[in-house]
């Protein structure tokens, strides 16, 4: 989580790796921060950096500000669809592929310069919210430039990306662990509307209570799993903020 959040961070405190989440947990191995992406025209922002201790190259992409939360939460009532990558009969959230399209060079910039230093370390993706729909679509983008590539995804709070199609091409192509944390009723996670023919990638670990300790690990080969999270009526957009008894917003505007 600590990787997650991070990504609120403006800049200097994130390349220093002192703002407010890059040391409120003393046992997570520090990274070395070597850039940073954003997209003017999306505000999409994110980093990559380094972790020697676990040899870990890190890509951490910023979910949707608070200020905007509840429009963006609205605007996935009634997304718009676009082709994935000439996967036959996949289709992806367009907002989110644009966004993350819009800040793709720098991102694959990046992991070249990390890979060319470090070519034996895995990847992890990092995200909370938005910043875990571009997670999925960052890991998916380092493993179809290297299908070698060890990567691994960590989300919390991620939207449905695509449809069923998108969910069993990415099970498929992400090898390594994937994990997606859903705190209790959170809504984002429930949008897009599965009537819409959206499907969520395995695997859910659902948090069902608000202590932040006790989960379960869903289903590991189907996202819906409907004895987890998709078996609540009743959602909530505090829920969204609340991740391991921590909340998002503690950390400031910027988190930091």
């Amino acid at each position: 989580m600590t990787y997650s959040y991070a990504a609120y961070c403006s800049p200097d405190p994130l390349f220093a790796w002192n703002c407010y989440w890059c040391t409120k947990f003393p046992n997570v191995a520090p990274l070395s921060v070597i850039s940073t992406f954003y997209g003017n025209d999306t505000n999409i922002y994110g980093y990559a950096g380094f972790s020697p201790s676990t040899r870990e190259l890190i890509f951490g992409f910023r979910g949707t500000q608070h200020s905007s939360i509840r429009n963006w939460i609205a605007d996935l009532e009634f997304p718009r669809i676009s082709p994935y990558n000439n996967v036959p009969g996949a289709l992806v959230h367009r907002g989110f592929y644009d966004a993350y399209m819009s800040i793709r060079s720098e991102v694959l910039s990046a992991y070249k310069h990390l890979r060319a230093r470090f070519p034996k370390w895995r990847v992890v993706t990092v995200g909370h919210s938005l910043g875990a729909a571009l997670s999925g679509f960052c890991a998916l983008d380092i493993l179809q430039l290297h299908p070698t590539a060890h990567v691994s995804v960590w989300n919390y709070g991620q939207p449905r990306l695509g449809n069923s199609v998108f969910a069993a091409y990415f099970a498929k192509m992400v090898t390594g662990d994937v994990y997606r944390s859903v705190n209790e009723r959170d809504i984002v996670p429930h949008l897009p509307p599965q009537v819409l023919g959206f499907a969520h990638i395995p695997v859910e670990v659902w948090y069902p209570t608000s202590n932040g300790t006790d989960f379960i690990v869903c289903s590991r080969t189907d996202g819906e799993d409907y004895n987890c999270s998709d078996s609540e009526v009743e959602l909530s957009v505090f829920n969204h903020f609340q991740y391991l008894g921590y909340d998002e917003r503690w950390g400031g505007p910027y988190g930091c």
